[in-house]
């Protein structure tokens, strides 16, 4: 059995891999906006 604690953390990091592309695509985006 996997701990309430432990699949927060799961989620927080899953969380954070979504997040990324995102994030540099967005980085992306304001550079062309230069």
């Amino acid at each position: 059995i996997i701990s309430d604690q432990k699949r927060q953390k799961i989620q927080i990091k899953e969380k954070i891999y979504d997040h990324k592309p995102r994030l540099m695509s967005q980085i992306t985006w304001m550079k062309k906006q230069e």
